[in-house]
């Protein structure tokens, strides 16, 4: 019998495993992709691009005091920092220029990352919680996205290019709460993509958590989790992946899930006694947002190289038009970050749901066809179609059911009803341990910092690994030397491990 079932091998389950068997503790994993991962997956030549993409998570968001940050320098892991503002396009195909973009860029990235997080959190008055970031932020006569934009095609440009950023919530404006706007807390130092994948880290934990003699279930798809009569264990149940048959238990002091949030709102576990009323409230409240990727490599660079993102501006109102036909569109180049011809195209939210609903085939002649419109006046010869599309389709995977976790506006009707909002607290519950300690979350989810983010899965992990390792400490009523030299044993760091980038 493990001392710990941990079930989920996404980045807050793998690190939560390595962190208990360096404490001295056994554990198995079990995870029912045929990968390690979860909501991390790099692509690689194996599937047809010339360089490593990352199909989920990819960048590290703040680089000092961020422990993730850290851990990748320790395994010589590389950074791109990608926060520049790129090229902008306008639909003639001519590129705005830089003074023109660098404003209007300047103006939303100011806006949605620094003057509408201020004014949400220390504002002169506290919004409401119908009130949406939309509401904030496209509002025309008090908006500051709007300041100093002179044309009216300029303040389009800027509702679109705003609008766009739905992405970094994974759903749109209008259902994000402006009132949590800005409370989690943001590392400082910029953003950074890893430059060959996050599969680089998942690659060594593995090896690490085998070294250890760790257990690792592929293809394991966990039915249900049980408290015993005795109440001095959990009993996890599994079958086959890809079968109903091969049914089997597995029972352990305690048990930890780190599943997302999407597949515990689909009820895809059963739990024994049934999950408390509040943290059933909690699940249901918090939002699921959505991130989809369209990947194309191309025989050769043909596009401007200037930069990390190019962008084609739309300057049509986005209400009430298909989500695909009226947002700006944002490409990453991968010239810029590893010297391949890989452009990634981001869409969230409504258009992430979109893209979803075309085939591979349909998705690569709509990417390559607004290639052509807007950027064949600007390039030498003829754009050529993509080599290898590969489109994300995150909403559709059965075991996350979509990208990352967001705090949803309330309607007036819920409010009404009495219904709570949604609010910090609500990753704060998720993040409690259940039936005295045996049944243990984590996950981006469960992070009041740092959610939807790798870091904030990562810090999860390490939070329940220690909880974990104290409980089975005071067990054995040796506590107080295991307390005095946790942190030794569980450091965040990972020095002693190295790696190459995957290539």
């Amino acid at each position: 019998m493990p001392d710990c079932i941990v079930i989920g091998a996404g980045i807050s389950g793998l690190w939560a495993g390595l962190q208990l068997l360096r404490a001295g503790r056994s554990v198995a994993i079990l995870e029912a992709r045929s990968r390690l991962g979860g909501r991390i997956r790099t692509a690689s030549k194996a599937d047809g691009l010339p360089c490593p993409v990352d199909l989920g998570a990819s960048f590290v968001h703040g680089q000092l005091g961020n422990p993730l940050a850290t851990i990748l320098r320790d395994l010589r892991i590389e950074l791109h920092h990608a926060d520049d503002p790129g090229l902008m396009f306008e639909s003639n195909g001519k590129p705005l220029d830089e003074e023109t973009s660098g404003q209007l860029a300047a103006s939303v990235f100011t806006t949605l990352f620094d003057r509408s997080r201020a004014e949400a959190q220390t504002g002169a008055t506290v919004p409401s919680y119908t009130r949406s970031l939309a509401d904030y932020l496209l509002d025309r006569k008090r908006s500051p996205l709007y300041d100093g934009l002179e044309t009216e095609q300029l303040k389009r440009y800027a509702t679109s290019m705003a609008t766009s950023f739905d992405g970094w919530s994974g759903a749109s404006l209008q259902d994000v709460s402006f009132r949590a706007w800005g409370e989690e807390h943001d590392y400082e130092g910029g953003d950074a993509l890893v430059r060959y994948g996050y599969g680089q880290l998942i690659d060594v934990l593995k090896m690490a958590i085998q070294a250890r003699g760790g257990e690792i279930h592929l293809n394991t798809q966990v039915t249900s989790v049980a408290l015993s009569e005795d109440e001095d264990s959990v009993t996890v149940s599994s079958r086959n992946a890809s079968s109903t048959t091969n049914a089997s238990d597995l029972s352990a002091p305690f048990a930890l899930v780190t599943v997302p949030l999407g597949v515990l709102k689909a009820n895809r576990i059963r739990f024994e006694p049934t999950l408390p009323p509040r943290r059933l409230a909690s699940i249901d409240r918090l939002g699921f947002g959505l991130l989809n990727k369209v990947v194309m490599s191309f025989p050769r660079v043909w596009w401007p190289k200037q930069g990390s993102w190019t962008m084609l501006l739309r300057d049509c109102d986005p209400d009430g038009r298909h989500p695909l036909s009226t947002r700006t569109i944002m490409f990453q180049s991968y010239a810029s970050i590893t010297e391949s011809p890989v452009l990634v195209m981001y869409l969230g939210a409504r258009a992430g749901e979109a893209i979803e609903q075309l085939s591979d085939e349909e998705a690569k002649q709509w990417a390559h066809g607004l290639l052509v419109d807007y950027l064949a006046p600007s390039v030498q010869g003829e754009i050529p179609q993509p080599e290898r599309v590969i489109v994300t389709r995150w909403q559709s995977d059965e075991h996350a059911l979509g990208s990352y976790t967001y705090t949803p506006v309330a309607t007036e009707a819920q409010l009404n009803k009495g219904e709570d909002p949604a609010t910090l607290l609500d990753y704060f519950e998720l993040s409690k341990p259940l039936w005295e300690g045996r049944l243990g979350m984590a996950g981006e989810h469960t992070s009041q910092q740092h959610q939807a983010s790798v870091h904030g899965a990562l810090l999860s992990g390490q939070r329940e690994a220690r909880r974990i390792h104290l409980e089975l400490a005071a067990a054995e009523d040796d506590l107080e030397s295991k307390q005095d030299a946790v942190d030794e044993l569980m450091p965040l760091r990972a020095r002693e491990l190295a790696i190459k980038p995957r290539l």
